[in-house]
């Protein structure tokens, strides 16, 4: 990673998002810049790796193509992927990625696990999102999803019971 962008990630206190909105308005559409930030992810300091993840999900976001080179390599690396703030940015790009066939199983797999076995709300909100989301890009998945989401918001929090109200709505709808 250019020290410039490993400057404006790091920083000293983990909590802080630093300058991760202004790394992915620096991005913009530049997949040589995204391709940088992206591996930040598998940084061993945690406070970059946190916030490459914050900046390429944010990146990501605003131009989905962006991903499309690293579908593989997120799928492939779904079980390396244990840090609560790395899960709470990859569960969101999940959601971004056209999945079909194996890939897509897979990814149902680790947001169903990690809706389970994950406390922070956050990552239990983008896993609902991303399932949502392939249900409704794949109607053989609905019902399931559904299910999924209201047993979640019989356990979860304001939040998480607020979020399913809003996907149950985008899934009966659609």
């Amino acid at each position: 990673m250019k020290p410039q962008l490993r400057e404006m990630l790091a920083s000293d206190y983990i909590r802080s998002v630093g300058l991760t909105s202004r790394v992915a308005n620096l991005v913009g559409s530049d997949q040589a810049l995204f391709d940088e930030v992206f591996e930040g992810i598998y940084s061993a300091d945690n406070i970059l790796r946190n916030r490459a993840a914050e900046a390429a999900e944010k990146a990501a976001r605003a131009d989905r193509s962006l991903l499309e080179c690293h579908k593989n390599e997120i799928i492939r690396n779904l079980p390396n992927y244990g840090h609560t703030d790395v899960r709470w940015r990859i569960s969101r790009m999940l959601g971004l990625l056209e999945l079909k066939g194996n890939q897509l199983a897979k990814a149902i797999s680790f947001l169903e696990l990690w809706l389970q076995e994950e406390k922070q709300v956050s990552v239990k909100a983008n896993c609902m999102s991303s399932l949502a989301e392939h249900a409704i890009k794949n109607r053989w998945l609905r019902n399931e999803v559904i299910g999924l989401i209201e047993a979640e918001m019989e356990r979860g929090s304001g939040g998480i019971k607020a979020r399913g109200r809003i996907l149950l709505k985008a899934l009966l709808k659609g």
